[in-house]
């Protein structure tokens, strides 16, 4: 994170397709904080990390995260937001990063907006800080093409050559 220049780093809980239904290879705030539930957000400071999930969750996260996270139960009185923690936590002057390609375009353009009227700045830069210390080696899953396929014409009302050709005009 220092080496990067960020203050706070987000790790949200969806791939760079938004889907909810995730590969092994794309759970990256399963990998860096050990909760498996399918709903949360991972915040990452130098001296602090937090997780944001829903009542379905808490007590799953409870005893999955260990003593190096703190469990932020979404929606409960008092519970503030990421954004609105981040803000509170770093104050003016501090850089967050998180990977653009996780955030759709409508987020990432709310929450700089956010945080820059506060007086902080959402990096644009594109790398991935999970991505780079989480590999193979260490028992990442590699990248799955099998959810690849052509839907029958039946689904789709054209043939794969006719959608390609109508690209190509």
């Amino acid at each position: 994170m220092k080496a990067s220049g960020y203050d706070a780093y987000i790790v949200p809980s969806i791939d760079e397709h938004q889907s909810k239904m995730m590969t092994d290879h794309d759970k990256r705030r399963e990998f860096i904080s050990g909760f498996t539930g399918s709903s949360g957000t991972a915040v990452i400071l130098s001296e602090l990390a937090a997780l944001w999930t829903d009542g379905r969750y808490f007590i799953q996260a409870e005893q999955e995260l260990d003593c190096n996270w703190i469990l932020m139960k979404r929606y409960e009185p008092g519970v503030p937001e990421p954004d609105d923690w981040i803000i509170q936590v770093l104050g003016a002057g501090g850089n967050v990063g998180v990977d653009p390609k996780l955030l759709p375009y409508n987020v990432w353009m709310t929450l700089k907006e956010k945080l820059t009227h506060k007086g902080l700045n959402l990096m644009e830069d594109s790398s991935n800080l999970i991505d780079d210390i989480w590999n193979i080696p260490q028992g990442r899953a590699p990248e799955s093409i099998s959810h690849v396929f052509i839907h029958d014409v039946k689904y789709t009302g054209n043939s794969d050559s006719q959608i390609l050709f109508a690209c190509l005009l």
